[in-house]
């Protein structure tokens, strides 16, 4: 809650719904052009909340499937309101992933899988540069490309990507 967070104690579909509508009205109304405009978040304290949520994800996956979708939704509307992060990318390629995987909108997911590799252009961020291509090659973009057949080859290059920088989970 010091960083202007807060988690809710248990969670289910309808909390998820909830964060899921929350997050679709926020980004309403917003084309690609608008969303890539989207100024550089300036304020410290929530670039910091920003990586402190880009950490829990991979302990969310682990011991809180439940909180997964919350927070990458809660750093979906970060950005949106307060300006895109480094972590940005990987908040929106989770997005499309939601989107795609979850909610069956593949053409919704796969816009915002590539809003966050163009967000990769705005910061060197090499740390989630190997998850964010990790989740639009393998997560988002096969559910709307016909040819699946360069698939050993997008895990090999996500993988080098992640090697690079000693990121060795995805």
């Amino acid at each position: 809650e010091k960083l202007g967070v807060s988690f809710p104690k248990s969670t289910g579909t309808f909390t998820i719904l909830r964060e899921t509508v929350k997050t679709k009205m926020k980004l309403r109304g917003k084309t690609d052009e608008e969303l890539k405009k989207l100024p550089v978040m300036k304020d410290n304290a929530r670039i910091a909340t920003m990586r402190i949520l880009a950490t829990l994800i991979p302990c969310c996956f682990i011991a809180r499937k439940d909180l997964l979708p919350i927070v990458f939704l809660r750093m979906v509307r970060m950005s949106v309101k307060h300006g895109i992060s480094p972590m940005s990318p990987l908040a929106f390629a989770n997005y499309g992933y939601l989107l795609s995987v979850f909610m069956g909108n593949s053409q919704e997911g796969y816009r915002f899988g590539e809003l966050a590799l163009s967000f990769l252009e705005k910061f060197e961020t090499k740390e989630v540069r190997c998850k964010t291509v990790f989740m639009f090659l393998t997560s988002i973009s096969v559910w709307r490309e016909n040819s699946h057949s360069d698939i050993i080859e997008r895990f090999t290059y996500a993988s080098k990507l992640g090697m690079e920088v000693g990121d060795h989970e995805f």
